[in-house]
């Protein structure tokens, strides 16, 4: 039996969430995602934007609760 997952940035993102292709992105194709039982239930999600040339990417930080 496999767990159904949740796309975390649906639960407490904001905005559209583009993590790709730095500097302006266009897509979204980073993620954090929680089973649906929210044991680790996520709090806040924002796309963190630094400076760089080592990716093409965006990171995710994402706060989780976990009782």
């Amino acid at each position: 039996m496999y767990p159904d997952f949740v796309d975390d940035w649906s639960v407490v993102g904001s905005g559209q969430g583009l993590t790709a292709y730095l500097p302006l992105p266009t897509v979204r194709i980073d993620y954090w995602f929680t089973d649906r039982s929210m044991k680790a239930a996520p709090q806040s999600m924002e796309v963190i934007q630094i400076g760089g040339t080592f990716s093409d990417h965006a990171g995710l930080r994402t706060t989780f609760r976990i009782p």
